[in-house]
């Protein structure tokens, strides 16, 4: 179903001579695949890398409000998951000379 959504977007804003940017996709290698399959290659992909810690700290600050040990648990477990699971789609878009990588500074302020 995201799939079909994300193809319909690209395709109107293609239609209207514009470009789009999507955030948090292709979550796996899959979904990479499948989109290329049915769009093409996308002109380009972004990521903006961070260390894991920076992560877990980002994903803290979205749910201040809860502070149990198995939410604390549940976010370093879907930080480091996602940096596994990244590694793949890197390695896809690298290959193909299509990966912007933008690096965390070090002491920059996360955002």
């Amino acid at each position: 179903m995201l799939l079909e959504l994300l193809i319909d977007a690209v395709a109107s804003s293609v239609q209207q001579g514009r470009g789009l940017v999507v955030s948090g996709f292709p979550r796996d290698l899959r979904q990479a695949e499948e989109y290329e399959a049915k769009m093409g290659e996308p002109s380009a992909v972004v990521l903006l890398s961070c260390s894991p810690e920076t992560m877990y700290s980002r994903l803290q600050s979205r749910g201040r409000c809860s502070s149990s040990s198995d939410r604390e648990n549940a976010l370093q477990k879907r930080a480091q998951s996602f940096c596994s699971d990244v590694q793949a789609i890197i390695a896809h878009y690298e290959r193909k000379t299509l990966l912007r990588t933008v690096r965390q500074v070090a002491g920059s302020i996360p955002y």
